[in-house]
């Protein structure tokens, strides 16, 4: 069954400034602005949680279908963070709420998720919170995301935060590359549309029926290898950003397998080239 709700997954990236020393270990103050902000989003975290572990023991799908009807909305939560963020703007904890909003928002967009990516790009542009708002954002479909990105990546100082905005580019190229091609060949067009509607909203969905995969893949390899020429010394993206290159040219739909050398269960060496000619089935399993 599928649920009108996603849970938020955040890729983070290291982001530490080359040119500045650490500073010293910052003392906990449970009446501070960042401690605040982060009760909150444990407290919404543990409302959903319970929430969640009273939906598995519902039987029916009637029941469940009534049930899923309260789930719980961050939009209560995100009030009472605000009104902490617009008492203590200048904080360094105040990114700590701003990071969690963008991530209960960050697929339908709206107004919170705008102001709160104006005020990272006002104040925050260089925190270590910054490079895991970019990682993040690859998956959010709305444009104001983009252009977020695209701020950062022309105004931050340090170069690890650039690097992981201008992979998140990159990668958001590719997931809705990725998101058009699924769509049209799904068998299930009209359930997708309706839970993509459900989750990003129609002007998301409009924007995704419409859009030229193969003209965001030539977008995403474009900002990879700027990834690699510009940020080499940022490892984590290069590394990341030179498998996404390879996964594109390589293991795109209609491309040539490249070529696979192993043994075969007789333990006899074998070649994926040897089969050229034939029809292969290739069985890839594991542990997980």
């Amino acid at each position: 069954m599928l649920l009108p709700f996603a849970f938020s997954f955040i890729a983070a990236f290291a982001a530490f400034p080359q040119d500045s020393k650490p500073s010293a270990p910052r003392q906990p103050d449970p009446g501070g602005v960042r401690e605040k902000l982060a009760a909150i989003e444990v407290e919404f975290s543990t409302v959903q949680e319970d929430f969640y572990k009273k939906y598995q023991d519902i039987k029916s799908k009637e029941e469940q279908a009534a049930y899923l009807k309260n789930t719980p909305k961050a939009a209560e939560y995100i009030s009472k963070a605000w009104e902490i963020i617009h008492k203590n703007p200048k904080d360094p904890g105040v990114i700590v709420g701003l990071n969690w909003i963008i991530a209960e928002t960050y697929a339908p967009g709206g107004a919170d998720f705008t102001k709160a990516l104006d005020l990272v790009a006002a104040d925050f542009i260089d925190s270590k919170e910054a490079s895991e708002i970019c990682s993040q954002l690859q998956y959010s479909p709305i444009d104001d995301a983009r252009k977020f990105l695209e701020t950062v990546l022309s105004r931050s100082k340090l170069i690890e935060i650039r690097a992981s905005a201008c992979s998140a580019i990159g990668g958001m190229c590719m997931n809705r590359a990725n998101t058009v091609d699924y769509f049209n060949s799904s068998k299930d067009k009209k359930e997708y549309a309706e839970n993509y509607i459900k989750t990003r909203g129609q002007e998301a969905f409009d924007k995704m029926s419409k859009a030229d995969s193969a003209a965001l893949r030539v977008e995403a390899e474009k900002y990879y290898e700027q990834v690699i020429k510009e940020f080499g010394a940022v490892a984590s993206q290069t590394k990341f950003a030179e498998g996404a290159l390879f996964e594109i040219r390589n293991l795109s739909n209609g491309r040539q397998a490249p070529e696979i050398v192993g043994k075969d269960v007789d333990n006899k060496e074998m070649k994926l080239s040897d089969f050229k000619g034939k029809v292969v089935v290739l069985d890839f399993w594991g542990y997980w």
